[in-house]
């Protein structure tokens, strides 16, 4: 049996199993092969990797310290008595606190253990931390927010920068006054002297909003607004600007005209701005919709009950009380961090899973993020939270804010990343997938001079269209004609660009691409397009549809090789004549208006009479109503190939886009989907004889 050493660091040897929480001696241990743990540099910890059952071994041996982690274990997860489970204690190198991460083999929960702020003392490592307050309008937190805002405003040239290369604002906003003001005005920012500070809120609507401003009550608001005449949300927006001593305050459903469609155009499309010139941008990040509020702490979020705190009070070697806790690092904001498991990997706080939010966090200057359980501080320079804890910070979409990079390479790998995140949240109107970050594509613009089609880059063009859908299918309705086939924005559901997983970046393109578009308004050219076209010089040969399920999975034979793909919706036949008048069977996408979920979904066949009823006559074709049957044409074009190293040679990952015919036009191509080969069984295939010129739409 063996004792801790003492809290003052005179003793015995440090615990094998915990080395007391003290990273220096784990690290020396993991230098000497006696620890199973690694050095985190990115996070600065020491990760030790330890079985329950150890740790219960080292607690009856008289560790005192493993006896708190096993009834921390035990408090947060009840059913851990597995001698199997697995946990990571997580020791920082000089600032920070001992975290807990378990368990390894599903969602992960990460625990914070402090000592109360009433302790003075360390006691192994652990320090005081301050508790998360409750009430957001407390002194407490009303002294985190105000402490925040000075650091930036007196020490970030770089928030300052960033604002003063802002030019527009908004054209109006809303007259808040201070604490004792209960009427508010809608103004308009032409009639005002100079450029006011103001707030902006970041919020979910939910299914509608009570109060909003339409072309008939406009004259009515800048006339007057009282305070109960808001949802919940926007009157704790009002509150928590006041008492910051801000007067106006930007809100998206009093401040743009919402049946106006001219100005909803032109507003949109000055998001970049209007959230960058922002003095502070709240996030409602706990509300689900405008009339929950988001000021006063919820003990749910979602589905998932809020877990109590853990406390136990320890006694020292000397003989002094201290009050040890722990709590659960949220999973939210700043702390979330993408997975492989697909249920797992979607934000928990309702605001994080829209779909407009996401520009209005990337856009913003200064970032104040309220959720169900801290508050959260993200500007140009910094990141701050009520928990202080460093986990995964800066994780989501690197170290540097987009408006801060440069480099036009670096620039277009963020903007997929930025693809595949927003691709999984949600928007009530389909019809908004491009106006809902075309404020970020104004700042990916003015970095790099490219042209912006539909969600993709011209001068990027070659790597952008290597998008493939992933998890479920999404098949609400939507505007058939929202974009282009061949752009990521044409379907709903999960995006990813998997081929730039692993570090792939050598790639040789196959083709010769050029892009066209029209926007549906001059006001708003980074928005919703009328339509898209993308003529390409590349190999293209014929191919067969082998097998094909509701599901939308497909297999295509090519010569003797067959090739596995997710399609990117649902595809049915179209049948269409050729130019010697001989008809012919193609496969295309499924048109949302066209027949029911349900019954595309069945994977049967349809009768005479009920396929006679589900077919839909085009000018140059029928669409068929039902899945390709075996057989059925399709084409195979290769795009390029990613150059990988194997067993000291180079083998090539040949990236090929499947194509069916355009149901609106069959002389055009449309997308199907995107697969992988690697080898070279299919170069004779995609020799020079088989390039041609396609117009994809």
């Amino acid at each position: 049996m063996w004792t801790n050493r003492s809290s003052t660091g005179q003793s015995n040897k440090p615990c094998p199993c915990c080395y007391d929480l003290d990273a220096i001696a784990a690290a020396d241990g993991i230098d000497a092969r006696n620890v199973r743990g690694t050095l985190d540099q990115t996070q600065m910890v020491i990760r030790l990797l330890r079985s329950l059952q150890t740790i219960e071994n080292a607690a009856t041996s008289g560790c005192k310290v493993c006896k708190l982690l096993v009834n921390i274990l035990l408090h947060f997860d009840p059913n851990s008595r597995s001698t199997t489970t697995q946990i990571v204690l997580q020791l920082p190198i000089g600032h920070g606190n001992l975290q807990i991460l378990f368990p390894l083999d599903g969602p992960q929960n990460v625990v914070q253990v402090y000592t109360s702020p009433a302790n003075a003392k360390l006691w192994h490592h652990i320090s005081p931390l301050p508790e998360i307050c409750t009430d957001r309008l407390s002194k407490e937190s009303l002294s985190f927010i105000r402490s925040c805002l000075k650091s930036c405003l007196e020490n970030h040239p770089l928030c300052q920068q960033r604002q003063s290369n802002s030019s527009k604002g908004p054209a109006r906003l809303i007259y808040v006054g201070d604490s004792s003001q209960t009427t508010l005005r809608l103004v308009e920012t032409n009639q005002l002297a100079g450029d006011p500070a103001y707030n902006a809120l970041s919020y979910c609507w939910g299914d509608d909003i009570s109060i909003k401003t339409t072309v008939s009550n406009m004259h009515t608001l800048t006339s007057g607004i009282a305070l109960g005449s808001l949802p919940q949300t926007l009157v704790d927006a009002v509150l928590l600007t006041q008492e910051l001593g801000i007067k106006f305050l930007w809100i998206d459903a009093l401040c743009i005209i919402q049946d106006s469609h001219e100005d909803w155009e032109k507003e949109s499309a000055n998001m970049a701005s209007i959230y960058a010139n922002a003095h502070l941008t709240i996030a409602a990040a706990s509300a689900a919709s405008a009339t929950q509020g988001f000021l006063q702490h919820s003990a749910t979020t979602g589905n998932h009950q809020e877990q109590k705190d853990f406390s136990e009070i320890i006694h020292d070697d000397d003989g002094t009380q201290i009050l040890l806790k722990a709590r659960l690092i949220p999973q939210y904001g700043i702390h979330w961090k993408w997975t492989d498991n697909f249920e797992d990997r979607f934000p928990k706080e309702p605001w994080s899973r829209r779909g407009w939010t996401l520009q209005e966090q990337l856009l913003s200057t200064r970032l104040l993020c309220i959720s169900s359980t801290e508050m959260q501080w993200t500007c140009w320079e910094a990141e701050v939270c009520e928990c202080n804890s460093k986990q995964n910070k800066r994780r989501q979409f690197g170290g540097t804010p987009i408006a801060l990079i440069d480099d036009a390479s670096v620039i277009f790998r963020l903007w997929k990343k930025i693809v595949e995140i927003y691709s999984v949240r949600s928007l009530t109107y389909s019809s908004d997938k491009l106006p809902a970050v075309s404020g970020i594509a104004e700042v990916v613009q003015q970095k790099t001079g490219s042209r912006y089609i539909a969600g993709l880059w011209a001068d990027n063009i070659d790597l952008d269209l290597l998008w493939r859908r992933t998890g479920p299918s999404d098949d609400r309705d939507n505007e058939n004609n929202r974009a282009a086939s061949f752009s990521w924005a044409s379907i709903d559901g999960e995006i990813d660009y998997y081929c730039f997983r692993n570090g792939k970046q050598a790639y040789r393109s196959s083709t010769v691409l050029t892009l066209d578009a029209v926007p549906t308004t001059e006001q708003a050219p980074l928005g919703s397009v009328i339509d898209g076209t993308l003529s390409i010089r590349g190999p293209l040969v014929s191919a067969t549809i082998e097998q094909i399920s509701p599901n939308c999975w497909m297999q295509v034979k090519i010569d003797d090789t067959l090739l596995v793909l997710a399609t990117d919706t649902v595809v049915q036949g179209l049948v269409f004549p050729r130019p010697d008048g001989e008809l012919q069977t193609t496969a295309c996408r499924w048109p949302r208006h066209n027949g029911s979920l349900s019954s595309r979904r069945s994977g049967r066949q349809a009768g005479p009479s009920e396929l006679r009823d589900s077919i839909s006559y085009e000018p140059n074709g029928r669409l068929t109503g039902t899945l390709p049957a075996r057989g059925t044409q399709c084409w195979v074009l290769q795009l390029g190939a990613f150059a990988q190293e194997s067993h000291q040679s180079i083998v090539w990952d040949h990236e090929l886009l499947i194509l069916g015919r355009s149901s609106r036009s069959p002389k055009y191509y449309e997308r199907l989907g995107l697969t992988s080969f690697r080898g070279n069984r299919l170069d004779k295939t995609f020799g020079d004889e088989n390039v041609h010129t396609i117009t994809l739409v």
